[in-house]
């Protein structure tokens, strides 16, 4: 327990006096579930950096629902360089897909896709941040371009939960893995098939071409999973997707969750005739 603790304060997620407290509280009453129980084995398990840091902020934002429960958070609801929704509006917009107060006609279903760019640290390391900024406000731009094209035919948001990652929720008539994999390679084609210009460090104009990785899933508004555990296999899907990163173009690397599992991932052109 005091291992956990203190990665968790070491990740800036808790500091101060009651940090302890805090997180044993959280543990004792939680930690039983199917997506913390998860999230800390692997994090005991895995030592890539960047999937560690992810797996801390998912136990975060699980800490951070079940002690703001019943009560009114303020929050800035933009994210700064993209203008996009940020994390929080994301988990309430999935919270009320997945416990409606009315019910809905049709089958409603809602595709959740997140969204990671390939190899975006080097960009800041080589071109600085200010350049990496540049990146993410052409992104948010393209974004709520696709977001207005598609208005009069579809409802859809993007939400930039932090860093380099993004996730798309969209209405579908249907469940069929082929229709969210052509709305997804649609948004590839949107937002990164065309380079972006970013002045560098050095005042120079750079021309980059970024790629992502894409893991997804449908949610059903009659859905027996929780909004924690749906998160928890995407993110595998994606994790999935971006190990193979080297060898597969974006287009051909949108992974469907494996629901219960967490486990098998296919490629997205075999659902794909």
């Amino acid at each position: 327990m005091k291992q956990k603790i203190q990665e968790l304060d070491a990740a800036g997620i808790t500091k101060g006096e009651g940090s302890e407290h805090f997180w044993v509280t959280f543990f004792q009453e939680v930690k039983e579930e199917y997506i913390v129980k998860q999230d800390l084995d692997e994090l005991d398990k895995n030592d890539d950096e960047k999937r560690q840091a992810r797996l801390l902020q998912h136990i975060l934002d699980t800490a951070e629902r079940f002690f703001t429960k019943g009560k009114e958070v303020e929050y800035y609801r933009f994210d700064e360089l993209t203008k996009l929704e940020g994390r929080k509006d994301l988990w309430k917009t999935l919270d009320e897909h997945v416990s409606p107060k009315e019910k809905k006609d049709g089958p409603g279903y809602l595709l959740y896709a997140l969204i990671d760019l390939d190899d975006f640290k080097p960009i800041n390391d080589t071109y600085g941040h200010p350049a990496g900024d540049q990146v993410f406000k052409e992104i948010g731009r393209r974004m709520r371009e696709f977001s207005r094209r598609k208005a009069n035919s579809q409802k859809l948001n993007f939400f930039r939960i932090g860093g380099d990652e993004f996730v798309l929720l969209a209405e579908m008539p249907s469940n069929v893995k082929e229709d969210g994999i052509r709305m997804l390679r649609e948004i590839i084609e949107a937002v990164f098939s065309k380079e972006i210009n970013v002045i560098d460090k050095d005042n120079q104009t750079q021309h980059l071409r970024l790629r992502c990785s894409i893991g997804f899933d449908f949610i059903s508004s009659t859905t027996k999973r929780s909004v924690d555990a749906i998160a928890s296999e995407v993110d595998i899907a994606q994790y999935s997707s971006k190990k193979r990163k080297a060898e597969i173009p974006s287009s051909e690397r949108i992974y469907p969750a494996s629901k219960g599992t967490g486990a098998l991932h296919e490629k997205a052109s075999a659902y794909v005739q």
